[in-house]
C-alpha cells in the first residue's frame, strides 16, 4: 500500500527549530527554495506554491513511493538492505520514470 499525506493548507513544510541541512533542502530545491524562519514559533519552514506542490507530488513523491513498492516486491525491503540504499533506489526509480513519462507525453 502506498500512502501520501495531504499537504498543509498554509503551504508550509515545517522542519522545526533547527535549520535544515543543505542536503535535506536539496530534495525539494527543484520545486521550492523559499526557506523561512518564524521567530514567534521558532520554526524553519519551506513556503510552497500550489502548482509546485502538484509538480512535486506527481513528478517525484508518487514515483519515489512506487519505487519503494517495487523494491519490496523483489523482497529487498525485507532484507537487511541499508536505509540509504533503499532511498537511493526509490530516488533513481522516480528520476527514470519521470523522464520516461515526460518523453512519452512530449512525443504524443
Amino acid at each position: 500500500m502506498i500512502v501520501l499525506s495531504a499537504f498543509p493548507k498554509n503551504l508550509k513544510m515545517i522542519f522545526g527549530a533547527k535549520k535544515p541541512l543543505k542536503k535535506e533542502l536539496n530534495i525539494y530545491s527543484k520545486w521550492c527554495q523559499d526557506l523561512r524562519f518564524d521567530e514567534r514559533k521558532d520554526v524553519w519552514y519551506l513556503q510552497w506554491e500550489n502548482e509546485k506542490i502538484q509538480e512535486y507530488y506527481l513528478n517525484y513523491l508518487l514515483l519515489h513511493e512506487i519505487g519503494h513498492f517495487v523494491e519490496s516486491a523483489y523482497e529487498r525491503f525485507w532484507s537487511k538492505f541499508k536505509e540509504r540504499e533503499k532511498e537511493n533506489f526509490a530516488d533513481n526509480f522516480a528520476r527514470i520514470w519521470h523522464l520516461k513519462s515526460k518523453e512519452t507525453f512530449e512525443n504524443y
